[in-house]
């Protein structure tokens, strides 16, 4: 991703006890709540994360 110039990555996720797993799988690669992107319209079910490269 570096080399192609992309600074940050960004993803969408479900909330809720069905999605604990892959939540704390994208904070261990540290990835930080965030804002929305994109289209994304903010409910109480999406998460969204993201992850800056440097």
């Amino acid at each position: 991703a570096k080399q192609r110039g992309i600074k940050r990555l960004s993803l969408e996720t479900g909330s809720g006890t069905a999605f604990d797993a892959a939540v704390q799988l994208y904070r261990n690669f540290g990835f930080q709540f965030g804002e929305p992107f994109g289209d994304y319209v903010p409910t109480g079910f999406s998460q969204f994360l993201h992850l800056e490269i440097a």
